[in-house]
C-alpha cells in the first residue's frame, strides 16, 4: 500500500478526499491543510509514496509550489501530483511547477 501526504486548505474536502482513497483503494494518507504544516509533517510520515498538492492557499503568504520543492527536497524519490480547480491566476504557478520539479500529473 501507498503513502501519500495529501496538502490542500479545503480541511473538509481533504479530509473527504483522504478517506475515500484510504477505504476505497487501502493506502495510508496524511492529510494537511496549511503549508505551515508540511515540513513537521515530513518528519512524522516518513517515506512517502505520493504527495498530491493544492497549489492555492489564498488564504497565506506561499503557495502549493512552496510544499512541493519542500518535499521533493526531502526524498526526490517521492511522486508529485498536483490537485487544483485550474483558477487563471494559478496557471503561472501551473508552469513554474511542471518546469522546475518533476511533477508526475496534475489533476483538476
Amino acid at each position: 500500500m501507498a503513502n501519500i501526504l495529501l496538502v490542500d486548505d479545503a480541511a473538509a474536502l481533504a479530509e473527504l478526499f483522504g478517506r475515500a482513497i484510504e477505504h476505497e483503494l487501502g493506502h495510508t494518507v496524511h492529510t494537511v491543510v496549511s503549508l505551515s504544516e508540511v515540513a513537521a509533517s515530513l518528519a512524522l510520515v516518513g517515506d512517502l509514496d505520493l504527495a498530491l498538492v493544492d497549489l492555492s492557499f489564498p488564504q497565506e503568504d506561499g503557495t502549493g509550489l512552496e510544499a512541493l520543492v519542500r518535499i521533493h527536497q526531502h526524498s526526490r524519490a517521492t511522486k508529485l501530483a498536483i490537485i487544483t480547480q485550474g483558477d487563471e491566476w494559478v496557471a503561472e504557478i501551473l508552469r513554474d511547477a511542471w518546469e522546475l520539479l518533476p511533477i508526475t500529473t496534475v489533476i483538476s
